[in-house]
């Protein structure tokens, strides 16, 4: 597997990163900084290219989704996984 675009929570006890495995479903990990240790996979419907993944809170993360050429920024709520659109597509 093979992670891109890192970034360090807040208190820095956590990475999200961009998953892209050998069969290009994209999603997005919460990594333990101590153990590495998968925490929590994030992947959207529809598997759009997520890209940029930073801290908004410690909650939450906002993105870069690619999809049909066309690209938005997400919300994700680390809590249950849901987002929001913060731009049209």
């Amino acid at each position: 597997s093979k992670y891109f675009s890192p970034a360090f929570s807040p208190d820095g006890g956590k990475i999200i990163a961009v998953h892209i495995p050998p069969l290009q479903e994209n999603s997005l990990h919460v990594l333990d900084t101590a153990t590495g240790a998968v925490q929590q996979v994030i992947a959207l419907p529809g598997n759009p290219f997520l890209t940029r993944p930073v801290w908004h809170h410690k909650n939450a993360i906002i993105c870069i989704a690619r999809q049909n050429h066309q690209m938005t920024f997400v919300q994700i709520n680390l809590n249950d996984s849901s987002h929001i659109t913060l731009m049209p597509w």
